[in-house]
């Protein structure tokens, strides 16, 4: 109810706004983020109506791409959780292209830290073939969602959850079984997670790591300088998308069918692909 109140307000805030604006007008900051403010309203209240179309045209399975078949449950953990993009096929392009083409190695276990839902997770065990999955996340809502999707498609016998891993963790596993795939989306922790240790006990695995540049410190470099001396490196970096592919979009307006696509990223984002030279 809150959330149409602002509708209401904003729409006849922006019909004044437009009535006296002209090309050299300009809001100050505290009016740029309420304007700011009250369209991320509006886009998350017209965002949900079109997700509920997008999961009843796909059944709430992912329709194309190479998780195609996916089923992913409506309740999320983080905000929509994407689920828009992910039942498109178009969510993290680069990165699903990026694991498929990982699918001719021989993993032993998959370890996905900073998991959400579990779609990585879910998706290493069902179609990379990997025998057994972790996921790993500190929101409990997570990792009941991770579960509830490995049932859904069929392998909660490979997946399993856990509340947190640090380095030192994440290395004893990695000792253990050293055929790994390590996926990283830990939102800022990426440096205190690939330590000197981590790396020497990645010699056999293989990693993409989703480094958050802008979260108030380099990522991405000293990663790479870290990794450049034992492993072979790929920056992988967000790339175009097209709303137009998808008939489910095809009779919203441009502005929705972009909203309906939109992966909120606060800037370009960057992955580390890094992979064993043995």
């Amino acid at each position: 109810m809150f959330n149409r109140l602002l509708l209401i307000v904003a729409r006849r805030l922006f019909r004044h706004w437009a009535r006296l604006a002209t090309p050299e007008t300009k809001l100050d900051a505290r009016n740029q983020k309420f304007v700011r403010d009250v369209m991320m309203v509006a886009a998350g209240e017209r965002r949900r109506a079109i997700q509920r179309d997008v999961i009843a045209a796909t059944g709430g399975m992912v329709a194309a791409g190479p998780f195609r078949g996916m089923s992913i449950d409506a309740r999320t953990s983080w905000g929509d959780g994407a689920l828009i993009p992910k039942l498109l096929g178009c969510y993290e392009a680069e990165v699903i292209d990026a694991l498929t083409g990982l699918k001719d190695r021989t993993f032993d276990i998959a370890v996905n830290i900073g998991s959400a839902e579990g779609f990585y997770s879910i998706a290493a065990a069902k179609f990379l073939g990997i025998p057994r999955s972790i996921a790993v996340d500190l929101d409990p809502a997570a990792r009941d969602a991770t579960m509830r999707n490995a049932e859904a498609n069929g392998v909660a016998a490979q997946v399993e959850t856990r509340e947190s891993m640090d380095a030192a963790g994440l290395a004893a596993l990695l000792r253990e079984t050293p055929r790994a795939l390590v996926i990283s989306d830990c939102e800022g922790f990426e440096l205190e997670l690939f330590t000197p240790e981590t790396i020497t006990a990645l010699g056999r695995a293989a990693c993409l790591i989703e480094c958050h540049d802008f979260d108030g410190r380099p990522v991405l470099a000293p990663l790479k300088e870290r990794f450049g001396a034992s492993h072979d490196l790929k920056v992988v970096t967000e790339g175009p998308r097209d709303p137009n592919l998808y008939p489910v979009l095809r009779k919203l307006d441009s502005l929705e069918r972009w909203l309906a696509i939109s992966e909120h990223r606060p800037e370009t984002m960057h992955w580390l692909l890094v992979l064993p030279r043995t």
